[in-house]
């Protein structure tokens, strides 16, 4: 049975980690921040949720509001996750920008995590350019954004053991874009040169990212509140190009007045990917 001490104490910590991450921690998952943030507390001596609080609102706050932040992100990624998204890119996204006269294609994975959907993504553009070499897309920048520095410094180094490249990453792609290295498999130079990987927080603005042709933020914005959510899709899509695509996770939607504000049209098939109306002939 939990004090009232406790429950404020609890109170204070959901509202601080929606504020830092946009991440909502509902009054029923109590046992996750106990989870997560176990191995934190047990290492600053803190022995409760009241500690915990008290530390972070002294002499320890600074050090510690980025280590609570850290460990109720969530990592967990696949290669080529959910297929649908990743074939819609190789076979229509790459394709259409191949025959469109409009520069080098801009990619930004938001919410990369530990760098398997941006590195997919270079795989494919690698494939693409190999399979037509007289008419493949320059596709010079993915930028890959994460709020977690640890799992950005996990993709920047891009060498991954065998359980991680269980999770989807075939033999044949393995063999052809990774090396065998001491830790594991390392992405070829090649791939990893494409992309730039950089600590963003989404809630706190992202005027300098720059336009993209294609901006992949999956399963991110379910864990924010319907505000934060509805202003973080809002920015995002400023983010995009005219005729440029939004690719949110399945179940994700985009609300109706954001639809129209941008002018967006959902894919036929495949849930969760947005089309930003093409500009008039003429204009860009």
């Amino acid at each position: 049975m939990y004090s009232s001490a406790d429950d404020q104490a609890f109170a204070f910590l959901q509202r601080f980690i929606e504020r830092e991450s946009g991440i909502v921690i509902a009054d029923n998952k109590r046992y996750l921040l106990e989870v997560r943030l176990a191995p934190l507390m047990r290492s600053e001596g803190l022995a409760s949720f009241r500690d915990l609080v008290a530390a972070l609102q002294g002499a320890r706050g600074a050090s510690l509001r980025p280590r609570i932040i850290e460990l109720m992100t969530t990592h967990e990624t696949l290669w080529f996750r959910d297929r649908f998204p990743f074939d819609f890119f190789r076979d229509h996204l790459l394709k259409e920008h191949a025959q469109s006269n409009d520069g080098p294609l801009t990619v930004w994975s938001a919410g990369c995590a530990t760098g398997q959907e941006p590195y997919s993504l270079s795989i494919l553009a690698e494939e693409f350019a190999a399979m037509h070499p007289r008419s493949h897309p320059d596709v010079k920048k993915i930028l890959a954004t994460d709020i977690s520095t640890a799992a950005l410094e996990v993709a920047r180094q891009g060498v991954y053991d065998a359980l991680a490249l269980r999770r989807g990453m075939d033999e044949v792609r393995l063999r052809r874009f990774f090396t065998e290295s001491a830790g594991g498999w390392k992405v070829r130079p090649e791939i990893a040169a494409r992309i730039t990987f950089r600590p963003l927080n989404l809630l706190a603005g992202f005027p300098h990212v720059g336009k993209f042709h294609v901006i992949f933020c999956r399963n991110v914005l379910i864990y924010f509140t319907g505000d934060r959510k509805t202003d973080t899709l809002d920015r995002l899509l400023q983010a995009l190009h005219p005729g440029g695509h939004l690719v949110l996770g399945a179940s994700e939607t985009i609300p109706e007045p954001l639809m129209l504000k941008h002018q967006l049209a959902r894919q036929a098939r495949g849930g969760g990917i947005y089309r930003k109306q093409p500009a008039p002939a003429g204009r860009s």
